[in-house]
């Protein structure tokens, strides 16, 4: 049995939001993303990581990140 359609488009953010962040380590957008996609797959660890990083980098992302439902999974995560 492969992987669904769901999973494999998660993966590719993944990879695609990671050689971004390996070329502009600066980019809020791309720590943004990953994260929520981190968070989709169910990486609570990974996808609080760079969700602080990206609002280190762009404390404006703090507003879009509280009605992003990809991050619901990390509610209430102490």
């Amino acid at each position: 049995m492969g992987c669904s359609t769901a999973t494999q488009t998660i993966e590719q953010a993944i990879a695609l939001y990671s050689q971004q962040i390996e070329q502009d380590a600066l980019d809020p957008h791309a720590w943004f993303w990953r994260a929520a996609a981190r968070a989709a797959r169910g990486e609570a660890d990974a996808a609080l990581e760079d969700l602080a990083r990206a609002l280190e980098l762009a404390p404006s992302y703090a507003d879009e990140a509280a009605r992003e439902p990809d991050f619901d999974p990390l509610r209430g995560l102490d």
